[in-house]
């Protein structure tokens, strides 16, 4: 069993200790924490406390906008314990900032029934970090391929060599080319996020056409619970 560092465990109650007392968000929190300390791995560990300090800092900048009628539920106790088990238990740093997004955006939101918290983590739990990566991109395909520094340089009037090669290809094409990744991992990341009605059905049977824009087929692809989805794994 992994022994902690002396100094972690004061410096954890105290985390747990200020969120209870500043956010209203009851001592089980501290007891959570105490509870797990000699049960889970020095990476679980970790993890946890990665969570408690992270809140901590987000939490002090939102404070007004937190919604008391949902924190001070008793339902609120198990959706804290299972957004912190989900990040114990994950592997990919960018899913643990998602579970952790989900939780401050449904803390915050004016409504959010419970169980739209809990169905969005396990939608999560469920994928891949490649389909989070075609979320991210579906989210704003034009701003990504800027950020990425252009990586399909074709433009609205594009009759060079690249719109040519750019020229027939579908949704699952460009996003490989984006993505740096294969067409078949993409294509598996794509059925599932339609099989869940993140994306539009068919997706991949609009093409671009010489001289056009690559990238505006990629727009709009999101459904409106796809878009609800990436807005609460985003952070605030």
């Amino acid at each position: 069993m992994y022994q902690e560092k002396d100094n972690m465990l004061p410096a954890m109650s105290a985390v747990t200790k200020t969120i209870a007392s500043h956010f209203l968000v009851s001592d089980f929190i501290v007891k959570y924490y105490e509870e797990k300390k000699t049960q889970i791995a020095k990476r679980k560990l970790n993890r946890l406390e990665e969570l408690y300090n992270s809140l901590l800092e987000r939490l002090t900048k939102i404070e007004r906008e937190i919604n008391r009628d949902y924190v001070c539920k008793e339902d609120f106790e198990d959706i804290f314990e299972r957004t912190a088990s989900y990040i114990m238990n994950e592997r990919i740093n960018d899913k643990r900032r998602c579970f952790q997004n989900i939780f401050i955006n449904s803390i915050t939101a004016s409504f959010c029934p419970y169980d739209k918290t809990e169905k969005y983590m396990r939608m999560l739990d469920s994928m891949g970090w490649l389909e989070l990566r075609i979320l991210g991109v579906l989210n704003n395909p034009s701003k990504y391929n800027e950020d990425e520094g252009y990586i399909i340089k074709d433009s609205p009037n594009d009759n060079s060599y690249w719109g040519t090669v750019l020229s027939g290809k579908n949704s699952m094409d460009i996003l490989a080319i984006l993505l740096k990744e294969s067409k078949e991992d993409i294509m598996d990341a794509l059925y599932y996020l339609e099989e869940n009605r993140l994306i539009i059905k068919q997706s991949n049977a609009i093409h671009t056409q010489f001289g056009g824009n690559s990238m505006h087929i990629l727009e709009n692809m999101l459904t409106p619970k796809g878009k609800e989805f990436v807005a609460f794994i985003m952070q605030k």
